[in-house]
Parts: C-alpha cells; sequence; structure tokens
C-alpha cells in the first residue's frame, strides 16, 4: 500500500511504503523517497513490537532502554546530508528525550543507524527520520509508533547485586577454592550436583544452567581437553540463543556475557581454533544489539566486544610464532 504525503521543502511528493506481508516487513518496514533520487528505507525498529497491537495501545519501553531504528539511505542530490531521529506526539517533536546525534552521510547509499531514549513517561505517537542539507529538508518519513516511556528508577538496578549475579559470583569462589587446593575433581563434582539440585531462590534459572555448563567447560580444560572443547561448542548455541531472546534483562545478558568470555578464555591456549569459532558465533550474535537494548545493558556488550578483540589478538599472536 503506498501513501502519498504532501511535501513543504521541495514542493516535490514524499512516497512511502508499507510492505504488505511480514516477510516484506522483515526487509523494509517504510520507505521515503523524492523526485531527485534521495531516499530513506526503514530495516528494523529494536526494540520490535507488533505494530497491529500498538495501534490500540501503546508499547511500553522499560527504563533506560533506547528506540533504535536502523535503516538505508541515498543522497544523490547533495554531496552529503545530515540524518537523525525524533520522536512526535499530536503533531510536535517531544520535549524531554535524549537522542543520537545527526548522523552525516556522504553522497551515495549505506545503511546506517540512530536511536532516541525517553527520559520520562511521555508518549509518543510518530518516529520521524529527517533528511537535512545546508539548512533544507530533503525527506522526511514519519513511522506510525504508539509508544510510552517509563519513569527513571529512583534507585537504578545495580548489575552486580543482583540474586543471580551474587550467587555465580559464590559459585565461582567455591570452584576457585578447590581449584587452588588442586581439587579438580571436586569443583566438577559440585557442578554436577549443581546441575542436577533446585535452582537457587531469586536466581534466573537459565542463566544459572549457562554459568554452570561454562564452568564444566572450564574445569574440564585442566583434565580433558578435548572434552572440553567439544562441551563448549555444544552448549555455546542455546547460550547465545537465551541472549537474544533476553537483551532487556541483566540477569540474562551480564552472566551470560560474562560465561561466554570464561569459556573462551579457558580454551585460547589449548585450543585456539575452537576459540575463534566461539568468538565469530558471539560476534554474529550481538551484530544487531546496540544503544536501544538498553543503558545498562549496552555497558556490558561494550565491555564484551572490547574482550573479544582482546582475545582474538592474542590467538592471531600466538598464531604467527613460529613452532
Amino acid at each position: 500500500m503506498t501513501h502519498i504525503l504532501p511535501r513543504c521543502s521541495f514542493g516535490v511528493l514524499i512516497l512511502v511504503t508499507v510492505c504488505a506481508s511480514a516477510a516484506d516487513q522483515e526487509q523494509a518496514i517504510l520507505r521515503v523517497q523524492n523526485s531527485v533520487g534521495d531516499r530513506i528505507e526503514v530495516i528494523e525498529l529494536r526494540p520490535s513490537f507488533d505494530r497491529e497491537l500498538a495501534e490500540k495501545e501503546f508499547h511500553q519501553l522499560k527504563d533506560g532502554q533506547r528506540m533504535s531504528v536502523q535503516f538505508q539511505y541515498t543522497i544523490e542530490s547533495v554531496d552529503g546530508a545530515r540524518i537523525f531521529v525524533e520522536p512526535h506526539a499530536d503533531g510536535k517533536r517531544l520535549r524531554k528525550y535524549s537522542a543520537k546525534g545527526a548522523t552525516i552521510c556522504p553522497k551515495g547509499s549505506a545503511t546506517a543507524s540512530s536511536y532516541f531514549q525517553l527520559t520520562d513517561e511521555s508518549e509518543v505517537d510518530e518516529i520521524q527520520i529527517q533528511m537535512w542539507s545546508n539548512g533544507e529538508q530533503l525527506l522526511v518519513l514519519k513511522i506510525p509508533s504508539r509508544i510510552r516511556g517509563t519513569e527513571p528508577a529512583a534507585n537504578p538496578v545495580d548489575l552486580y547485586t543482583t540474586p543471580t549475579f551474587l550467587a555465580i559470583s559464590e559459585s565461582l569462589k567455591e570452584q576457585g577454592r578447590l581449584a587452588l587446593d588442586s581439587n579438580i575433581e571436586g569443583a566438577l563434582a559440585i557442578i554436577e550436583e549443581a546441575l542436577e539440585a533446585p535452582v537457587p531462590e531469586n536466581v534466573h534459572p537459565e542463566s544459572w544452567k549457562a554459568h554452570l555448563e561454562t564452568s564444566r567447560v572450564q574445569i574440564l580444560c585442566f583434565i580433558d581437553k578435548e572434552k572440553a572443547a567439544s562441551l563448549a561448542v555444544k552448549y555455546q548455541p542455546s547460550h547465545l540463543q537465551l541472549l537474544q531472546k533476553n537483551l532487556s534483562e541483566i540477569d540474562v545478558v551480564v552472566p551470560v556475557l560474562q560465561s561466554q568470555d570464561r569459556m573462551i578464555l579457558s580454551l585460547t591456549r589449548d585450543h585456539p581454533d575452537t576459540t575463534l569459532r566461539l568468538i565469530q558465533q558471539l560476534e554474529a550474535a550481538l551484530e544487531d544489539t546496540s544503544e536501544a537494548d538498553g543503558e545498562h545493558v549496552f555497558k556490558q556488550l561494550r565491555w564484551t566486544r572490547r574482550k573479544i578483540e582482546s582475545h582474538r589478538r592474542v590467538i592471531e599472536k600466538a598464531k604467527q610464532k613460529p613452532d
């Protein structure tokens, strides 16, 4: 279905196309272009939400969560332009919000992204993507989107004091004490018992399991390196799937990403090829993550990306050394 909206800047027409099928929506949600070849095409909104349901009720963003828009653009009429995303309500730009600065885009075609964050319980009925050059608006794409912000928490959650994180910390301390005493079999027995026992109170069950499976890999590295590498390859897909489905949950993101780092680190020296495979899989899982997944989550994602680069450099440097 194609809507024709009047333009006020160039006196041309803007074409906004809404894809009909679900498959098409994954490729392009909305697009806009003018008569001189400039174009914006939205690829994805994060967090994703049911657009039909959002016509009836507001989609609630979590505290600190950002609304991110990934888009493709083409600039033909000028040498470069600025593109930015804004929340609007009742035909006016929202007053209270924070956002990424305008993306400076050169002439040609490319993919880019931007975001905004609601800083209170404001309601949004439209997201606008605007393209400007030399003080003149080239394009504006209006996306109907009923979104509501959340009042910031008086006491923000500390990533490292949640029941899940504390339980995992205690578990690691116990394993560490046994490993220092060279009681590897005892450390492994504790992990096997914990996998069969009930999950500790108020602890995220799947994050707890991911932690224990990672610990099993780490401990096995002392006594059966081949089995450890095999289990790491086996476990990682379910860990990454858990991560991707819960990117707004700190009790998943923090422990799972830290578990991935532990697993990779434990295999780096003896299984560099397997480790590189694990790194590539983790990078692929994080590829679509952004600031939109929340301030607290983004900190952990940024930390993980730095660790990934560090692990890769260590492996590549080791491979360059002569045998």
